[in-house]
């Protein structure tokens, strides 16, 4: 989530966090450790002082009506998956970074 972090600390000009797409952790994953480290995110006041949205998956969230950059960080497997769908979505951008792991 480093860049998110990055995001709501303004650290990109220009750049806002709107959405998080998070199929694990907001389902089956959500009871797992990484989860709870996920929900206590998701409730801290600086993500709920700038209205991220949360999402399960991509097509759960709003069409993006202008520029709008997607950031991937998932598994290689889904990844040509998940590109596909930020692009049929209408991300106009995409940007694919290597996934972190909680251990």
């Amino acid at each position: 989530w480093y860049h998110c972090k990055q995001l709501l600390e303004g650290s990109i000009e220009g750049a806002r966090l709107s959405d998080v797409v998070e199929p694990w952790l907001l389902t089956k994953g959500a009871d797992s450790e990484a989860g709870q480290a996920f929900s206590n995110f998701r409730q801290s006041e600086q993500v709920v002082s700038q209205n991220v949205a949360f999402h399960k998956s991509i097509e759960d969230m709003p069409a993006p009506t202008g520029p709008k950059v997607a950031l991937i960080c998932g598994r290689t497997a889904d990844n040509p998956r998940l590109f596909r769908e930020a692009v049929d979505r209408g991300f106009s951008h995409v940007y694919l970074e290597k996934p972190g792991a909680p251990t």
